[in-house]
């Protein structure tokens, strides 16, 4: 009598090296057609892991997971297997994200991908706005919360320049509380997010007072702004040497205080702590963030975000750059789960100072 085995039923899941494709480091793995190409595409600074039901050779199911580093939130980029075995699968990846503590599983899907996520518990992201590299039609985001977290959700929109992250903040942060600046006409989207960009800038950075006088004059009637930056210098001006240019810089911005005080917007010049950022937005306000790209993605840039959820500590972030060099699609940047303490690392520039705008509710 001949002895038959049967292929393992535990995925195992393992993590990969950074900045090395996952097809690079697993030359003898046998994947279908439509796998291939998710597992060849770039990691860049991602954490990432994958996880496989049988063996390398010709596994029954398989999935990637990436996660930015400092965020408690990862992403299945791409999954593969029949029904049954690739619920094994996402079974255990949800089981390994849930001992981990992240609040959330988010499930890319691309064209060509023949996965139903709704079929594992997860529910549909709204359909972002055409916008910057990214957000092309047919990348489609689902999302299932691990712990118990209702809230609303921002449709997302990613900035179509280098510099537009200010703008684009603006207008999310708004959108957040009611005020609807974006559309359906991806033109008109785009002036809108240069107008506003224009509105707030020193050229080509937001600084977070003009930042937050165009935010004051863009809310509604029921709407509140404050503005906390723990410093009275320039700010923003740190890559200039030119003393011209460093005397133009830094009297727009004096330009920008004056207008908040007419505005009578509060400017409050002690730092605000993390947690007092987590308060307030459970309070319902919305959150913008100047913060260092450095711990996220590899990129030591100033760049705005912006935090509209919160639970037990850890932050919503919406972040209007992909970083599609590495792979990313609006998946990735969009409810991007952060706990304060990470933050409290990001949320600086400079010479160290913070920037926090709020947009009360």
């Amino acid at each position: 009598m001949s002895e038959t085995t049967s292929q393992p039923r535990v995925p195992a899941i393992a993590e990969l090296a950074p900045t090395i494709p996952a097809l690079e480091q697993s030359p003898g793995l046998a994947l279908p057609d439509s796998a291939t190409e998710v597992w060849a595409r770039p990691t860049g600074s991602a954490i990432v892991h994958r996880a496989l039901l049988g063996e390398a050779a010709a596994p029954l199911a398989g999935a990637l997971l990436r996660r930015r580093p400092q965020t408690v939130g990862s992403v299945i980029t791409g999954a593969f297997g029949a029904a049954d075995d690739l619920a094994l699968v996402i079974a255990a990846l949800v089981a390994r994200e849930s001992e981990a503590g992240h609040p959330l599983l988010k499930w890319e899907v691309r064209p060509g991908q023949d996965v139903d996520p709704a079929a594992h518990g997860f529910r549909a992201l709204r359909t972002p706005h055409r916008s910057g590299d990214g957000t092309e039609p047919g990348i489609r985001g689902w999302v299932r919360d691990l712990v118990d977290w209702p809230r609303g959700e921002v449709a997302y929109y990613r900035q179509t320049t280098d510099f537009t992250c200010g703008g684009v903040s603006a207008l999310l942060a708004l959108e957040a509380v009611g005020e609807r600046l974006l559309g359906d006409d991806v033109d008109a989207n785009r002036l809108t997010e240069l107008r506003t960009w224009r509105t707030a800038t020193n050229v080509p950075a937001c600084d977070p007072l003009a930042l937050a006088v165009t935010v004051d004059r863009l809310r509604g009637d029921a709407h509140r702004v404050e503005v906390y930056l723990d410093t009275d210098e320039p700010v923003l001006l740190e890559d200039l040497d030119d003393p011209a240019e460093l005397c133009f810089r830094a009297d727009l911005q004096r330009l920008a205080a004056r207008e908040l005080a007419e505005r009578e917007v509060v400017w409050h010049h002690e730092r605000l702590g993390m947690d007092q950022v987590a308060a307030a937005v459970g309070a319902g306000a919305v959150a913008i963030l100047l913060i260092d790209l450095e711990p996220l993605i590899d990129d030591p840039t100033p760049h705005w975000v912006v935090a509209s959820a919160v639970r037990d500590g850890v932050l919503l972030i919406d972040d209007p750059w992909v970083e599609t060099e590495i792979g990313e699609s609006w998946v990735m940047t969009h409810e991007l789960p952060m706990t304060g303490d990470a933050l409290d690392g990001v949320v600086r520039w400079g010479r160290g100072y913070r920037g926090v705008i709020l947009l009360h509710r």
